[in-house]
């Protein structure tokens, strides 16, 4: 893994890119030239080969299908370091911009996902002779050309890398193109800061609709964390700051441990659907108040603004579709339906 730094125009931030390489396990199948023309009337079966590509070793292992095998365990580090960079930054610059005051952090979450790339690695090299003979008996067939295209322990290895640059963008010496460079990337930062806010409280929204409504404070946690990511952000765009301050102030009236109350789980939904949509985000911003379709209130200076009153239930019921559950069910998750 690497890590580059030189000066930069942005110096709250680094850029990380995942650059790891995985082995595909396939290789394009010439039918013209590696398949005899009496085998041509009969097309490799799908699960050995698809968009004119053969698998060299099965995608699941015959005799255990729900057992992973090495190189889908590989893709998964690949998805566990997007989501360790995703979590912390946002899209810039054709990588991920994370607070420079937390590439430490970063880079010890990355080590732990290296270290299990690589055991995994090793464990792919080592069952490497056992997946290529599965897949033989699989399709006996086409054994003669699978063994044609199988690598090696060492080219196997070769395919499949662990990097993940992180670095700083570097000033250009022409002070216009330097100042034109600084305003576009900030220009992209705040689009790109507020659509993986969105993205994120989307799935959140989706996932408590999936769950029946259900609310409790395991849905609490990851919105606390997304407003925390608007106010390590919040030197992008002074709004920024004036989102955090009222989604923050908003937060503050639901309990941090226990059951919560409707009010509370109607606050959170309320919350989420402001910052669903990058719009809602910027008008609150400009009126202290959540973009939702609740009933107004008055626009307040956000750095005086006391914590905004909670609508009653009957009203948040209506508006946002809370259905209680019922009295005799007494239960740490409140049902919302959407």
């Amino acid at each position: 893994m690497s890590v580059h730094v030189t000066s930069v125009v942005m110096p709250e931030v680094v850029i990380a890119t995942s650059a790891l390489r995985i082995w595909s396990a396939s290789t394009k199948l010439d039918i013209a030239s590696e398949v005899s023309a009496s085998a041509r009337q009969e097309l490799p079966p799908k699960e050995l080969a698809s968009d004119g590509r053969i698998f060299l070793i099965p995608a699941k292992y015959p005799n255990n299908p729900k057992l992973s095998t090495p190189l889908t365990r590989l893709t998964s580090c690949r998805k566990a370091v997007d989501r360790i960079l995703r979590s912390r930054g946002i899209p810039m610059l054709n990588g991920i911009a994370i607070p420079a005051d937390q590439t430490d952090d970063v880079l010890a979450e990355l080590d732990e996902v290296e270290r299990t790339f690589r055991a995994t690695l090793d464990e792919l090299v080592a069952e490497l002779p056992q997946l290529y003979a599965m897949q033989e008996q699989a399709y006996p067939k086409w054994a003669t050309l699978l063994r044609k295209h199988q690598l090696s322990e060492a080219k196997v290895r070769e395919r499949c890398v662990f990097d993940v640059p992180i670095h700083k963008v570097a000033m250009p010496e022409s002070a216009a193109a330097a100042a034109r460079l600084g305003k576009s990337t900030t220009d992209r930062a705040l689009p790109s800061l507020l659509e993986d806010i969105a993205q994120r409280a989307t799935e959140r929204l989706d996932a408590i609709t999936k769950l029946g409504g259900n609310i409790n404070q395991r849905s609490v946690g990851p919105v606390r964390l997304m407003v925390e990511k608007l106010e390590t952000f919040s030197f992008i765009d002074g709004r920024v700051s004036a989102m955090a301050s009222a989604l923050t102030a908003q937060l503050s009236m639901i309990r941090q441990t226990g059951p919560l109350e409707p009010t509370e789980c109607a606050m959170l939904v309320s919350v989420l659907t402001t910052m669903a949509t990058p719009d809602r985000l910027l008008l609150l911003a400009d009126s202290g108040v959540p973009a939702t379709g609740l009933s107004p209130q008055p626009q307040l200076d956000l750095e005086d603004a006391p914590a905004p009153a909670a609508e009653s239930i009957a009203s948040i019921q209506q508006e946002l579709g809370v259905t209680p559950a019922p009295a005799e069910e007494a239960s740490p998750a409140y049902a919302i339906g959407f």
